[in-house]
């Protein structure tokens, strides 16, 4: 399995300066709550951070693993990262990197990276369960990475 993981489309990224997860379970679904972060062109400061819940039902299973463990650095090195956009200049650098993510965020009212992914081909999904129906979601957070196997994942302010 290639486990290629690739960026959900949203307005938003989990925030880097308060990165703490929020877990709930309640039958089927798992609700997870964080600080997203909207961007710096956004004007109003009390529109640039705002709580998050992504909510994902028809769980099967889900993992926690601590951010700097080996074993989760070993297990996430050989995931597939070439769907997550690198913003080069011209001469192959990234030192503008910063504002080339920036301005095609502002183009696209969607986060280029949003700490939040869809790990498509997944080893996990085929591992769990026979059902087609599942898919393998990654929350890169601050001090723990959370994966999921659920049958769909939404998200609310």
């Amino acid at each position: 399995m290639k486990n290629v993981v690739t960026p959900l489309k949203t307005p938003w990224m989990l925030s880097t300066t308060e990165r703490e997860l929020g877990l709930q379970e309640e039958g089927d679904e798992l609700n997870v709550t964080f600080l997203g972060f909207f961007g710096n062109f956004v004007s109003d400061e009390k529109e640039k951070y705002q709580n998050i819940q992504v909510t994902f039902s028809g769980v099967n299973d889900y993992r926690y693993f601590p951010e700097y463990s080996e074993d989760d650095a070993k297990r996430l090195d050989g995931y597939d990262w070439e769907k997550i956009p690198e913003y080069r200049d011209e001469q192959g650098g990234l030192a503008n990197h910063r504002k080339i993510f920036d301005s095609v965020w502002r183009e696209t009212a969607v986060c280029p990276n949003p700490s939040i992914y869809e790990v498509k081909e997944s080893s996990w999904v085929v591992e769990s369960s026979s059902s087609k129906s599942l898919k393998h979601y990654l929350i890169l957070a601050g001090d723990y990475n959370l994966e999921v196997i659920a049958e769909n994942c939404s998200a609310d302010l």
